[in-house]
């Protein structure tokens, strides 16, 4: 069973719906709740960019590992994090301090 349909079937009784990543489902942490709002996806940032990173070396146009995640980096800032769905759209955490300096280049 995937992600998708795991949590079909957690939220089967309560009538709501996920939006999911598909391509992220290895980053995916859990549900978060707003009131009014449900359940939202959350997943792990620096691991989106790992598994972004990992499918850019598969690029031709990809040199090296460090041109794969500056592709990754710059492809989920704008893509992921940029993009809005509506209410639904899932969020994106950074959970470490470090995570958020590499992220931001320091």
């Amino acid at each position: 069973m995937n992600l998708n349909e795991k949590l079909e079937k957690f939220l089967e009784s309560t009538e709501e719906e996920v939006m999911l990543y598909d391509d992220y489902e290895d980053a995916f942490i859990g549900l978060g709740y707003q009131q009014y709002n449900g359940p939202i996806a959350i997943y792990d940032a620096s691991k989106c960019i790992e598994i972004l990173t990992n499918n850019f070396m598969d690029d031709p146009d990809c040199d090296d590992w460090d041109d794969a995640n500056e592709m990754a980096v710059e492809y989920f800032d704008y893509n992921s994090v940029g993009a809005w769905y509506g209410d639904k759209t899932p969020i994106f955490i950074m959970t470490t301090n470090e995570d958020i300096n590499e992220h931001i280049g320091e």
